[in-house]
């Protein structure tokens, strides 16, 4: 008889599993709806990735086509997962940005921060795919 393998994927085994590009880019302000921004992204940011490491470390590559051919083709990052693995850190050693993780599984991430300007609230979702 065939034995089954119970061990179970973490959060850590998803993100760690490939490359992911960013494929919708939802904003909402106050009480409207979402509205999908991704058709103001230029061409060449669309193959732009992420891909995440095991110890923490990532790596922001600006993928075939760069925008700005000065630019570096990657940058480095760091990464964690905050209260309980609900969050994501993501950080430079100049800056970091921890936001929710509303789905994390083997073909999607996305999560969302929010941002309170003049007692407006906006939210801010990102998914990505591989």
């Amino acid at each position: 008889a065939c034995k089954k393998d119970d061990k179970k994927t973490s959060n850590t085994d998803y993100l760690t599993s490939g490359n992911w590009k960013i494929v919708s880019d939802q904003e909402k302000v106050g009480a409207a709806a979402w509205v999908e921004t991704i058709g103001d992204y230029d061409a060449c940011e669309l193959d732009n990735f992420y891909k995440f490491n095991t110890n923490n470390t990532a790596v922001y590559d600006e993928g075939a086509t760069k925008c700005d051919p000065a630019d570096p083709q990657t940058a480095d990052l760091t990464w964690e997962f905050l209260n309980n693995g609900s969050q994501l850190k993501i950080g430079t050693l100049l800056y970091s940005d921890t936001a929710d993780i509303v789905t994390l599984n083997a073909t999607n991430l996305v999560i969302q921060s929010s941002d309170n300007s003049g007692g407006v609230v906006s939210l801010y979702k990102l998914t990505f795919a591989h």
